[in-house]
């Protein structure tokens, strides 16, 4: 894999450096991993402060446009970039909560709704062999067809000027 450098800036007001670049490669498309690696080895810097932002490969050609983000300090870091980037980037824990403490709940409420389900078929079959039940009301009003609009007051005139024309003549 070769990388080239398209542009380099330093954003001084959000404390990073914001690296344009192009990775070319033979084969397979690299995984954003293997294009981390090779953006630390070739910009030395430290990899718990670097994001990759975006990577956009090329259609028809064997090249990727990245997007690298490295910070000065890792809170700043944590404070700017959204958390799914740097879950992608595997620089943020998931929040994993303690399934055991949830799964013991709700295995109390599926018993309990297990046995709810067999009373109410009985409860159904009763109200409809004594009422039969009514189909609810769309609130909905059925279209109605436009009335036919009659002719405008103004053609009406017209009219009538024409028949009397035809008349005198």
């Amino acid at each position: 894999m070769d990388f080239e450098i398209k542009e380099k800036k330093e954003n001084n007001l959000l404390e990073r450096t914001e690296v344009d670049a192009i990775v070319s490669f033979d084969g397979a498309t690299p995984q954003t991993q293997q294009i981390r690696e090779l953006i630390v080895q070739k910009l030395g810097c430290n990899p718990d402060l670097m994001v990759i932002r975006k990577t956009e490969p090329r259609f028809g050609e064997t090249k990727i446009s990245v997007i690298v983000h490295i910070y000065k300090t890792p809170e700043r870091m944590k404070k700017i970039e959204e958390e799914f980037v740097l879950k992608r980037n595997k620089l943020a824990e998931e929040k994993k909560e303690e399934p055991k403490a949830e799964e013991k709940p709700k295995e109390g409420k599926a018993e309990e709704k297990k046995e709810e389900p067999k009373e109410e078929p009985k409860a159904k079959e009763e109200p409809k062999e004594k009422v039969p039940k009514e189909e609810p009301k769309a609130e909905e009003k059925p279209k109605e067809k436009p009335p036919e609009e009659e002719p405008k007051a103004e053609e009406k005139p017209k009219e009538e000027k024409a028949e009397e024309k035809k008349e005198e003549k």
